[in-house]
């Protein structure tokens, strides 16, 4: 089984210039937390997490209409519809992401697969393992009284 199997490959996304407060829309509308942000060509150039926009624009006091090419991330970590599980699960846990963007040969926006995508293929070991990776930055994060 592969990336391609696995992933949504119909993904909203949005351009950088677009205010955050559009992107907070899109992704009430369309049920989601994370957005992959692409320029004119569909070329993948950062992504942004309804978290992004919570701690970004709202924690430092920045305007809705700011736009989101100022708050994205930039360091994307991608993957190819022709990718194994392993290598998925793999980028995950080194990354500690449980979303990767699924990118073609020269950038372009394929898809997204998510950790939830994961747990559909029917193997619960593995992804209770990989949920374990991703989440031990929220542990080190926490102070131990918030444990």
């Amino acid at each position: 089984m592969n990336c391609e199997s696995l992933m949504r490959a119909a993904v909203a996304h949005l351009g950088p210039g677009v205010s955050s407060s559009a992107v907070a829309k899109k992704m009430r509308d369309e049920g989601v937390g994370f957005l992959p942000i692409c320029d004119a060509d569909d070329v993948v150039v950062g992504v942004v997490t309804d978290r992004d926009i919570a701690m970004r624009i709202c924690a430092e006091g920045r305007l809705h209409e700011t736009p989101v090419g100022e708050v994205m991330s930039r360091n994307l970590i991608t993957c190819r519809p022709s990718d194994t599980i392993d290598r998925i699960t793999e980028l995950m846990s080194r990354h500690q992401k449980s979303r990767l963007v699924v990118v073609d040969e020269v950038g372009k926006l394929r898809g997204v697969v998510s950790l939830t995508d994961l747990a559909q293929c029917d193997q619960p070991l593995r992804v209770a393992v990989l949920l374990r990776q991703i989440s031990a930055r929220e542990f080190r994060m926490r102070a131990p009284h918030d444990i």
